[in-house]
């Protein structure tokens, strides 16, 4: 299982302005593997879709933004964090799929 990034997020920049951030710019990268097997549901995986070093579209303001996805069980989304400067709603923008 993996999780996937479908959709744009919106993040606001250090000046204030609110940008979107295409999905393909995020960067991926597994935080943790946990076994959790002894509850019976097997693997919880630390998802982390990051931006370093983005520059505002409006002002040229660099900034940094980084949504963190908790796949358990496998399959499932089981919770989302987000910086702060992320304002778009970050439930949507990730679902659960299949390699």
């Amino acid at each position: 299982m993996s999780i996937k990034h479908v959709k744009d997020l919106e993040v606001k920049c250090p000046n204030g302005h609110v940008i979107p951030v295409p999905r393909d710019v995020w960067e991926y990268d597994v935080v943790e593997v946990e076994d959790k097997s002894e509850r019976g549901m097997g693997l919880e995986t630390h998802h982390r879709f990051s931006v370093k070093g983005g520059r505002c579209s409006i002002c040229g303001a660099e900034f940094d933004a980084s949504v963190d996805v908790w796949e358990y069980p496998e399959g499932t989304i089981e919770t989302t964090d987000k910086a702060e400067n992320v304002v778009s709603d970050v439930g949507d923008a990730f679902v659960a799929a299949l390699d």
